[in-house]
């Protein structure tokens, strides 16, 4: 991430978690950078399908209404033939993410529904 960052000029970051396509996750400094997006309001969605349960950032940012992760348990172990996602989030977001879920996740397959019932 760079050194030098005008936070007042982005309203929301996606990042993936761990970096993207190489198994790398984010070092202090970066995770600091995030830490201060995070405190001064600004939106975080993390695609965190390839991440390790312990290094999920809502393990780090529990209580932060601006932090939206996306995970997919099954991909991580390498299982594509039955897979699913999730998202976590505040819960002051239930009632939108209540009224969108059938815009967000379609119709479920019988791969998704055997993939939910096995985690």
């Amino acid at each position: 991430m760079p050194d030098f960052i005008n936070y007042y000029t982005y309203d929301l970051l996606i990042i993936t978690n761990p970096i993207y396509s190489t198994s790398v996750y984010f070092d202090k400094q970066s995770l600091k950078i995030i830490d201060n997006f995070i405190h001064k309001g600004i939106f975080i969605i993390s695609d965190e399908s390839l991440c390790l349960p312990e290094k999920s950032f809502d393990n780090i940012w529990s209580n932060y209404k601006n932090l939206i992760c996306i995970k997919s348990p099954h991909k991580l172990i390498g299982m594509n033939s039955i897979k699913f996602s999730c998202i976590s989030f505040d819960a002051s977001y239930i009632t939108f993410f209540d009224q969108w879920n059938d815009i967000f996740t379609g119709s479920l397959d019988y791969s998704c529904k055997q993939a939910i019932s096995h985690f």
